[in-house]
């Protein structure tokens, strides 16, 4: 169960109903809202635990019969709250969706992921599917870990980057940022799908 705890709440409810500019935004916010809320500042509890902050210039929220979800047009920051659990990825998107009864995040724009051993990971679009802990793309995806930047068509992961297949891998290549010398040539492209093995 996934529980949101706002510390800073303003233009709540129907009678705060503002129109909502939509040129230039990725998702599709309209004015039938059930809330909105800006300069939202927002601690994210999973199993008694708190997980995230969560920041964002503006929430939407739907409560509707043909629109469940929470839309977040200009912008959201998740930064994990608890840095020793090691477990949390940073996630920022130009704009995001939740989904609550599927719990799930549809990430849309500018997306940087950062995992708790500095995998990053920049695409157009990432869903992340919280109760299956998993993080997917079908848009191109960058990856770098371990020392190796690898990009392909589709990317496939858990939510906290330990293990991931990437398809239609375009090649990799190795850099060791503690020396100074010229870059390493790109490998040699790989095979259709890459994987690493889970930590056993």
């Amino acid at each position: 169960m996934l529980f949101v705890f706002c510390t800073l709440f303003l233009s709540l409810g129907a009678c705060s109903k503002k129109k909502v500019e939509v040129k230039n935004l990725a998702v599709n916010p309209d004015s039938l809202y059930t809330a909105r809320m800006v300069a939202l500042n927002t601690l994210i509890s999973d199993s008694g635990l708190i997980r995230y902050r969560m920041t964002a210039p503006e929430l939407l929220i739907y409560e509707r019969n043909d629109r469940n979800e929470w839309v977040f047009p200009r912008g959201l920051v998740l930064r994990p709250y608890d840095l020793k659990s090691g477990s949390q990825v940073f996630i920022k998107a130009d704009s995001a969706i939740r989904r609550p009864l599927k719990e799930e995040w549809e990430l849309i724009g500018h997306v940087h992921v950062q995992g708790p051993d500095g995998q990053r990971l920049k695409t157009k679009r990432l869903f992340w599917l919280r109760a299956e802990k998993r993080l997917y793309s079908d848009d191109t995806t960058y990856f770098l870990t371990q020392g190796k930047e690898l990009r392909g068509s589709h990317f496939n992961a858990k939510d906290d980057l330990s293990w991931y297949e990437i398809y239609d891998n375009k090649g990799a290549f190795d850099y060791d940022e503690n020396k100074a010398t010229s870059p390493t040539a790109p490998a040699a492209p790989r095979a259709d799908t890459l994987k690493q093995a889970p930590h056993l």
